[in-house]
């Protein structure tokens, strides 16, 4: 479980399931960018969700489509109809911001619980994409919609043309179209701009700094090694040490949480493999593993977070003594 900042006033708790073997049970830096540009640009008026109808596709843990209902959308959750993916949505929805409506029965899967708060709400529904697009009923009879979200989704050829095709039968030429990944193989993320180019959408390049008074603990960046998609292309860097030190701290905090769960489920399911009746005779065994995997947890996040500020010390070596300054002297007074 990590606690996300998405902007001053909203954090998001995410949980995970690493020992699912499924990447949409775990936090991808391209959702944290992607919810936390929406919040500020929600908050700079310059991105209007209430009452808009939205879908996330590929919706994984749900950061984006949760932020999304938090800022006022009526958001519809999608992702492939696997009980660990849904169960982990449901769940992050339900612990952010919902409360139980109803549950609704659906002849495209046992979990789609309907969920809403004040600001906005949310429906959870399996959405397989294919080419071309096959929409199912109860989700074609709410489209088109005025914003389609995505995080991460765009990572494979294959995949892309089907994304595409999705998004096609899903928007009409009102619709906002958001996608945030990091960048991996840049022929994919061609290939998918060329898609979208031949399917209409027009797309222009805005690049968007930070406010020169960014702070530690500012949370409004994206940092280089994402990209944000869509009519509008928003191309985001990191630009100051600030920025960078919030950007180590999510991401180690990810990596500690994923190696420490990873492996615990490693260790315990080995060990039951191995030595059964000492796993089921020795009540000792299974704190002693977690333990351990806390351990190694903690280690890899604490490597994680030196080695990231240090990457970025290197870039702003003036900002990240000043820092260290501040740092250090924060300690002393606080030890004293």
């Amino acid at each position: 479980m990590t606690d996300i900042p998405i902007s001053a006033a909203m954090n998001i708790i995410i949980n995970t399931a690493t020992d699912s073997n499924e990447s949409g049970t775990t936090v991808w830096e391209g959702g944290v960018a992607l919810a936390r540009h929406l919040a500020a640009e929600s908050a700079k008026k310059k991105v209007d969700l209430k009452g808009k109808s939205c879908i996330d596709l590929g919706s994984g843990t749900g950061i984006v489509g949760i932020v999304c209902a938090k800022l006022g959308a009526e958001v519809l959750l999608t992702d492939i109809d696997h009980p660990a993916i849904l169960a982990i949505l449901t769940k992050n929805a339900g612990q952010n911001i919902f409360s139980s409506k109803s549950n609704a029965n659906s002849s495209d899967s046992a979990i789609n619980p309907t969920l809403a708060e004040a600001a906005g709400t949310a429906t959870i529904l399996p959405l397989e994409w294919d080419s071309p697009a096959r929409i199912p009923t109860e989700i074609a009879s709410k489209g088109p919609f005025d914003i389609i979200v995505g995080a991460d989704v765009v990572y494979s050829m294959e995949t892309v043309v089907k994304l595409v095709d999705t998004i096609e039968a899903l928007s009409d030429r009102r619709t906002d179209i958001w996608i945030g990944h990091e960048h991996r193989d840049p022929r994919v993320s061609a290939h998918f701009l060329e898609l979208m180019k031949e399917k209409g959408f027009k797309s222009r390049s805005v690049k968007r700094t930070n406010p020169p008074s960014a702070s530690e603990g500012d949370v409004d960046y994206i940092g280089d090694h994402v990209a944000l998609y869509s009519k509008i292309i928003v191309e985001m860097e990191v630009t100051s040490y600030a920025q960078a030190v919030d950007k180590c701290r999510i991401h180690s905090q990810i990596v500690g949480a994923s190696a420490a769960g990873f492996g615990f489920m490693f260790a315990f399911l080995r060990s039951r493999h191995r030595y059964p009746d000492l796993v089921k005779n020795n009540h000792t065994i299974v704190p002693v593993l977690a333990a351990i995997s806390t351990i190694v947890g903690y280690s890899l996040h604490k490597y994680s977070h030196s080695s990231c500020l240090d990457r970025y010390a290197a870039k702003f070596p003036a900002e990240a003594a000043e820092w260290k300054r501040l740092m250090k002297e924060k300690i002393e007074k606080e030890g004293n």
